[in-house]
């Protein structure tokens, strides 16, 4: 069984930006809203690049300061008390993951235009000589795909090559990626595509009794669409101006811990654990893995070559990068458990 995980640099040329260009992309998203339609939005983008500051160019590395108080000074909260620099965190992280959404949902109808090429050769290699009817395919002999991304690139490129009427995307009939109109379940001898930090289009609402997860199918989005009313309430009376409709369902790599701990403050922790067991599944029964565009530098590293370390099955673990070379000779002096697996390859995608 093959298992291919994807990274930042898979969707590059969709026009999406790598983690170090996070800011700048965010800064020009920011400047192109219309503050009479896109106030808070506006607000949150602002709000969210002014934090970054001059030493932070990644969201997961703005959120993991967040989370490690490192940033509670300029959030206003270093004299305040244990709950509310709680609350104050979550919610500045909450309103980056709004910012990300925003910017990158803006992101899709120029992604149509510049095309997904890569995606599109790369779906031939998982589903070969199939036709466009996805529900003909043999699912259970399919190559499973793990992605990084916070973008629907993979998505939009799916959507092109196969037809897809009454079922729901991310559902057990169609990516199987976990969220289902009934709940969070996988269909275990399925394809999957497993999105590890979540996705835009991903939504998450709270419920007495349990969160309500939502999903929006990629579409044609012209950036002009991208306003307050999308993702704010429309009136706010007797609300806080700022309450969301639902929360994007994005989580992030300094989250883990707080996730895997049980701890209940986040809507999204039952989806997440999840989608990472299955991930761990899948990875530990992969006798092959192809590592695409990640540059195992982030602060997921660590959980993921954790992942890569339990493939016992695994005969191969290729890595398709620029800088293949260079990530396999560190990774084998990392992980000398895997030294006689790695290989590196041209990156061709």
């Amino acid at each position: 069984m093959k298992v291919f995980i994807l990274g930042a640099g898979c969707s590059k040329h969709c026009g999406y930006p790598l983690g170090p260009e996070m800011k700048e992309d965010l800064e020009h998203f920011g400047q192109s809203l219309d503050p009479q339609t896109s106030p808070r939005l506006r607000k949150a983008v602002t709000d969210t690049t002014e934090l970054m500051g001059g030493a932070v160019d990644t969201i997961d590395t703005l959120v993991q300061k967040l989370y490690d108080r490192q940033l509670d000074s300029p959030i206003g909260v270093e004299n305040a008390d244990v709950q509310t620099k709680a609350i104050v965190r979550h919610r500045r992280a909450q309103t980056a993951s709004l910012a990300i959404s925003a910017a990158f949902l803006a992101k899709e109808k120029r992604a149509r235009e510049l095309g997904f090429s890569r995606y599109r050769n790369l779906l031939y290699q998982l589903f070969p000589g199939a036709t466009s009817n996805w529900f003909a395919i043999n699912r259970s002999a399919c190559p499973h795909v793990l992605t990084f991304n916070y973008d629907q690139a993979f998505e939009i490129a799916f959507l092109d090559r196969f037809r897809i009427t009454g079922y729901s995307l991310y559902g057990q009939g169609v990516l199987n990626s976990g969220l289902n109109v009934t709940g969070i379940a996988f269909e275990p001898n399925a394809f999957s595509f497993l999105k590890l930090h979540g996705s835009v289009g991903m939504w998450v609402a709270d419920f007495p009794g349990d969160p309500m997860y939502f999903q929006d199918e990629p579409d044609n989005k012209d950036p002009a669409n991208i306003r307050d009313s999308l993702f704010f309430v429309d009136s706010p009376n007797n609300h806080d101006e700022s309450e969301l409709r639902r929360d994007p369902l994005l989580f992030f790599p300094s989250q883990r811990q707080h996730i895997l701990s049980q701890e209940t403050g986040f809507l999204f922790r039952k989806f997440a654990q999840a989608v990472w067991n299955r991930a761990t599944e899948l990875i530990s029964n992969a006798t092959e893995i192809h590592v695409i565009g990640y540059s195992f530098s982030g602060i997921d590293r660590g959980p993921i070559l954790g992942m890569l370390s339990q493939a016992q099955n695994c005969q191969r673990l290729v890595i398709q990068s620029p800088d293949a070379e260079e990530i396999c000779n560190r990774l084998k002096l990392e992980r000398p458990g895997l030294r006689n697996l790695i290989e590196s390859a041209l990156f061709t995608f």
